[in-house]
């Protein structure tokens, strides 16, 4: 199942969420904090949270392109 980039927009922006890309066993937990480009979204994960939030660090942001997006669901 694809996921849509606009079904992403729409319900899962600044959202606890987990990600699970296409070809990968281990899902990735966080929120999506960049919708800005039509390829992919801004993803950090949660243990860096808090850290981004205080500091807005790009370094602690992560590329999910859309075509790898396999499922996604809240946590």
């Amino acid at each position: 199942m694809r996921i849509d980039k606009y079904e992403i927009w729409r319900k899962y922006i600044d959202q606890a969420i987990v990600i699970t890309k296409a070809g990968e066993e281990d899902p990735l937990a966080g929120m999506i904090v960049d919708d800005k480009s039509d390829d992919y979204c801004g993803f950090v994960k949660n243990p860096n949270l808090v850290e981004y939030y205080e500091t807005r660090s790009n370094s602690l942001v992560e590329k999910i392109y859309f075509k790898d997006v396999k499922d996604i669901e809240y946590q």
